[in-house]
Parts: structure tokens; sequence; C-alpha cells
């Protein structure tokens, strides 16, 4: 028999969500799906609503009865009030006892101790229950404790859901409470809640101060970021900005437009402001005197290269004005050291005695093929270097080179090569390769991270090593740098094992070097500068004892272990380490074990919200199945091999094993978990499984429920989806 939820509500007095929110709790009842008011549920379901909810009811009706009264008492009055206002001939309907009205016969009120005495009638308690800490939720005003299914809460105002952040303060904690009949609690002790209320406000005073001095520090930041851009900019401004070039002029050459100089340089005109007391100067001085200009050819501005009024003293100082005439242009043979290379153009210095003419301007040629790195390749080619190449410079500036052309085709020669893998290509690589040292500056807490994101070597190689001592660094293969960790186990009181192991899926091997504890240093040094020399090729085929022994490495042996799969990879390792392969049975550790809540997923903010809530739906499975099978029964993150299930519960001669999925769709988690479920259950393991369950946030759905229903029948294998 079923019942339309719509007289459900109208009965119990309970709202939709109310009974969407408690069947699904109850999974035992039966499949609930999305629920409107033209549902229908079982006569189980029903009869679970109406025990949880009959209290609602009681109280509808008793306050139906109450309101009927109400309406029926004013509506006599009103009707009494129209007789006694009715003319001659009206009837007497009833008589006023004024003696009632008086104060010594009025009823006596019940007294304040036998109102109190009526409402602990209705709230009796009953016995104290030791409970921890952990079994409570938090949310809006309000501590809930569930006890064999039923729901009891206590209200207070200084409550918050934000209280489940800060659980592990507190969750150990053993406390006494006593229920109550009317679905409430309290505390025996009265100062626990004032303590947590305190902790909770406390721990929010720092949460909001940290974030606030997080606030200020990234602003300042930001600022100092802006400071550090703006200079960027005006100096990338200036590095692309005029060249400036030195010339002298006649003062019979610079015109005057109000208070603007012009100059004519090479066919252009540049400007110059200057003031009034400026050009009465320039106009009293000898017309045919030289003045030293330094020209802006890319803003087409010019200043003077001396003060003015200097050159006014100068002048006046001298009987007979002697004019500046420029050196005679002067030549010096170009050599490898005087070219300096930048991106997209490069300089042309005048070196004397190994060093830079400040005084002297250099030369900026435009030049696409410029590069940086080829800075670093002066000693693979200076003997190739174009010969009978002349600088031209006077006093103040270089005035061209007699073969620009060849210089720049030479240029293009070299940035082809180094584009192709030339001749050179190979050194440079070389000289410009992260160091050691530089690989060794990389944080812990990265490297963590990364290796959690990669393969099952990996994974396998950072639970049995120190991963403080971990390096992140690379191979060259191919010409290309792939990702590379080493890791050092300490195998006994002498030695270390340093094992190479590459990240890539494409790679087939790894490397275990045995090496003494005071070779450790130069041993992973030369580890290092062998596989990342671009100079070497196929130096894993060539990574054999007859053509590289130990000694090469300052290691006492070395060896080779293939990833054909992963156990027996993890066997010869353990082989060479002497170390205990991983059982085949579940490693049963009871207890509630949450990794990290930051976690090590990814830097991404989403992820990390993820694995929050992965966290927060271990923590409910855990005290849900505690009252289930028994805290000694229960155990969360335990090992099987090399891997790890979320939650494990004893049931008799075997276990339970639970599966948690974040996602929002109940098909999405059975997706995800089915596959990774049944491997835990039946590839590697030994014992006896009874069930397995899907874990997730969202109720089942029908479909799904018949998805596995049909898989159960034709597989014989007990497996379900449940929410917390």
């Amino acid at each position: 028999m079923s019942v339309r939820l719509n007289r459900v509500v109208t009965t119990l007095n309970i709202g939709l969500e109310t009974i969407q929110a408690f069947l699904s709790g109850k999974p035992e009842l039966g499949p609930v799906g999305s629920l409107t008011l033209n549902s229908k549920i079982t006569e189980e379901q029903f009869e679970a609503l109406a025990k949880e909810f009959s209290r609602d009811a009681a109280i509808k009706k008793q306050a139906n009865s109450v309101f009927a009264k109400i309406k029926e008492r004013k509506e006599k009055k009103a009707k009494g009030e129209v007789e006694q206002h009715s003319p001659k001939g009206v009837k007497i309907i009833g008589k006023i006892d004024l003696d009632s009205l008086n104060l010594k016969t009025r009823p006596v009120k019940n007294t304040k101790a036998e109102r109190k005495q009526k409402v602990d009638d209705n709230t009796t308690y009953e016995t104290p229950v030791n409970v921890t800490m952990g079994e409570f939720d938090f949310a809006k005003h309000q501590m809930i404790y569930w006890s064999e299914g039923k729901k009891f809460t206590l209200l207070n105002k200084h409550i918050s859901a934000n209280l489940n952040n800060y659980r592990e303060e507190f969750e150990n904690n053993k406390v006494a409470i006593q229920l109550m009949k009317d679905g409430h609690f309290k505390f025996v002790e009265s100062s626990i809640l004032q303590s947590l209320i305190q902790t909770y406000q406390d721990k929010e005073r720092e949460r909001k101060k940290k974030e606030k001095k997080e606030k200020e520090a990234k602003k300042m930041d930001q600022k100092r970021s802006n400071v550090i851009n703006s200079i960027l900019q005006k100096v990338k401004k200036l590095e692309k900005g005029a060249v400036e070039i030195r010339y002298s002029f006649p003062l019979s050459s610079i015109r005057y437009t109000g208070s603007l100089a012009t100059v004519t340089f090479n066919g252009k005109t540049y400007r110059s402001y200057v003031t009034k007391n400026e050009k009465r100067l320039l106009l009293s001085l000898n017309r045919t005197l030289n003045i030293p200009v330094i020209i802006n050819t890319k803003g087409g501005t010019f200043r003077f290269g001396i003060g003015i009024s200097e050159l006014a003293e100068k002048t006046n100082s001298q009987k007979q004005p002697v004019p500046l005439k420029p050196l005679p242009e002067q030549r010096v043979r170009l050599g490898m050291e005087n070219v300096e290379f930048h991106e997209g153009y490069y300089l042309i210095w005048i070196i004397r005695q190994g060093k830079k003419d400040l005084l002297i301007t250099p030369l900026r040629i435009a030049d696409t093929n410029s590069l940086p790195c080829l800075r670093l390749i002066h000693k693979y080619f200076a003997d190739r270097f174009p010969r009978g190449i002349d600088i031209i410079f006077d006093s103040h500036h270089i005035i061209g080179l007699s073969q620009a052309y060849t210089l720049g085709s030479y240029i293009k020669v070299l940035n082809n090569n180094l584009v192709e893998y030339g001749e050179w290509w190979e050194e440079v690589q070389n000289d410009r390769k992260p160091t050691l040292a530089f690989c060794r500056k990389t944080p812990p807490s990265l490297i963590r991270r990364e290796v959690s994101l990669r393969n099952c070597y990996l994974d396998y190689l950072a639970g049995m090593s120190n991963q403080e001592t971990a390096i992140k660094v690379y191979e060259v293969r191919q010409n290309q740098q792939e990702d590379v960790f080493i890791f050092t186990v300490d195998i006994d009181s002498g030695c270390y094992a340093i094992i190479f192991e590459n990240v890539s899926f494409t790679s087939t091997a790894t490397w275990v070097f045995i090496v003494r504890k005071e070779s450790y240093e130069e041993c992973i040094s030369r580890i290092f500068d062998y596989f990342t020399n671009y100079e070497l090729h196929n130096k894993r085929q060539s990574l054999v004892k007859t053509l590289n022994p130990p000694q090469k490495f300052k290691a006492e042996d070395y060896y080779k272990i293939m990833h054909d799969e992963p156990r027996g990879w993890i066997k010869r390792l353990n082989d060479i380490l002497v170390r205990e392969i991983p059982s085949n049975r579940i490693q049963f550790n009871q207890g509630l074990h949450i990794a990290d809540e930051v976690g090590f997923r990814s830097g991404n903010s989403e992820n990390i919200k993820v694995q929050h809530l992965h966290n927060e739906l271990m923590r409910r499975l855990y005290y849900q199945l505690c009252q289930q099978f028994g805290e000694e029964n229960v155990g969360t993150e335990n090992h099987i091999g090399t891997k790890k299930i979320d939650v494990v519960a004893k049931t008799g001669d075997g276990y339970n094993i639970y599966e948690i999925k974040t996602d929002k769709e109940p098909r999405g988690c059975v997706r995800e978990a089915m596959g990774q479920i049944l491997d835990y259950a039946f590839f590697e393991c030994e014992d006896v499984i009874h069930k397995m369950v899907i874990v997730g946030v969202t109720p089942e759905t029908k479909e799904v429920n018949t998805y596995l229903a049909k898989f159960r029948e034709k597989n014989a294998l007990e497996i379900y989806y449940t929410a917390v």
C-alpha cells in the first residue's frame, strides 16, 4: 500500500524537504528519488515518518483545537452584543456571577514552582550519555547529535557551522550529555558549551586577523610589483629608446623660434627647449664657436653637451674665442671582444686595455638574428670570426663599420647554426643548462606535490625514502629535457641507495646506484652530469658496466630494474635494498586517519576544495560506521600492497570496503570508483570482502540503483552505493 506525500505533509505537519532528508538517510527503507507532492511512498516509509514526527502532528492538532475554541468564543461574544443592543422584548440569555469577580473568591493561579514542575515533567531527562565531541555536527545556531537514528539538538545563537573547520581541536574530548524526550539535549557541565564557544570565537578572531595580514601583505606585494613593473617598463623603454650621437655644431647653425632651438643633422631636424637666459647667452657668443650637442635620434630631440653658462664664462675669460674642433676620425680593427649581443640588436664597443671605453657612445645595430646566448659561444667561433673589419670612430661616438654587411651575414649563420642543432649547439646547451645546485633549490613541498601526480613507481619510491632528500632534476633525451627525481634510501650503516627515476610514461627502467656515504655527494654529481650531457647520446643504452663501470660514478655498484609489472618491479627493488615486500592482505589500522587538509593534488584552489570535501565525507562515514560496527572495527586510509583504501570495516571473518568520490552525480561516482574498488577487492587482495560500497555526496537515483542491482544479479558481487 502506498501513500501520497500531500497527505503525509498535511497529516504529520512536516515539509517536503524534511521528508526527503529523512528518507535519504534511511536506505534500508527503500530507494528515494526526487520527491514531489504527487509522489507516493511505501507503508513502511510512512510508519517511520509517523514515528519520528508524530509530535509535530499532535502539536498541530492541539493548536487547531485551541484556535477552534477561540473562534467559538468570539462568535458567542459577537452574538451577545447584538442581542444587548436590540429594542424592547430582549430575551435573557444568561446571568453573571458577580461573586466570581471578587478577588478573594477568584481561582488561584499556578505558582512559579508548579509551572516549573510542569515543564520538567514534559522534558524529563534520560540517563547521562558519555560521547566524544567528534560525534556532534554543527549547523547555524545549533548542535546536532544522532542516537539510534533519532536527532537531538542544542540551540544556541553563538554556535556556527564554521565550528566544523576546527573539529580536530576537540573531536577526541569526552563529555557527558543528557537527552530530553522533546528531541533536545544539554551538557551535564554547562561550562563545556561556554568553553567551546570561546574556543570558536578565538579561532575566528585569529583567522580574520590572519586574513587581514595576508590581504595587507598581498596589497603590499601588488604595490611593490607595480613599482617594479613601472621601473622595468622605463628600463625597457630606455633600452628600446634612441641612440645618442655626440656631435659639434657652430652656434650659427642653431635656429631659434621662441623658446625652441633646432639643429639639422643628416637631413633631419632635432629640437630642444631653452630658457630666455640661455637663449640670450647663446646669441651673445661668437657665432663661429662650436658647441657639443648630444642628439637623440629616436625622440627627435637634442641637448647641449656642456652647460651654456659655463660655456659663456669660459668664452668671456678668453681674449679670443677658440673654436672646439672635433678630433679626426680613427680606425681600429674589430675583434670578438668588441661585440656585445642582445635580443634583437648588438652593440659595438671601443675596448681599451681590456675594458669598454664608456666615454665613446657605442654603435647599436638592429638585427633580428642577434640573441643573448651568442655571448656563450665566443670561444667556439673566435677563430672563425671575420677578419678585416674596421671600427670608425671619433672622440665622442662610433661612426660605423667598414664592412657591416659581413658581420651581419656571419651573425645570421650563427643563429641558423643554433636553431638547426648545428656545430656548436650541444656545447652551448651544456653551458646554458641548470646546475645541480640550482635543482636542489626546489622546495620539498613542491617535490611532494609533483611526485603525487605522477606514476605508481614514483609514488612507491616517495613512500620508502625520506622526501626531504628528494631532488627534482632532469635528463636530456633526444635534445629535450625530461623531468627526473633522485631519491636517497639509507640501506645500512655505511651505504646509500641513489635511485634515478624518470617521470615520463615512456621510461622503461629505474636505475639504482649503491654508494658509500662518504662518496655520496661526488656520486650524485657525476650521475647528474652524465644524464644531463647534451653531447652524450643513447645514455641509457650505453649505461652498461663494461662501458661505464661503477667506479666512473664513484659507486660500489649499480642496477637496472625494468618497468615490466609493478609487483615484479617492487620485488626486484626490495631484493636490492633487502626490504620487506608489501603484503597482499589489508593492513587494518583502526581509527580516523586523514591526510593534510590542503593536500598536494594541485596548486589549484578548486582541487583543494575537492580534497576538503573528500576528507569531510570520510569523517562523516567513519562516525556512522563506528555506531554500526564499533570503533575498534573501523579504520581509514588502510594499506593493501602499495595502495590505500579510504575506509575499511571489519565484519566477522572479512571486511567491508568503502571508496569515497566527490562527483556531484551518483552516476559519476560509480563510474570513477567501480574499477578502483574491484581492483582493491580482487586484483591483489587475499582477504574475504563481504561488501563493496561506493560513497558519494548526492543520494542515489533510480537509474543507479537499477544498474547496481543488475550488476549484483549477473556477477554475484555485493556492490552498493550510498550517500553521507
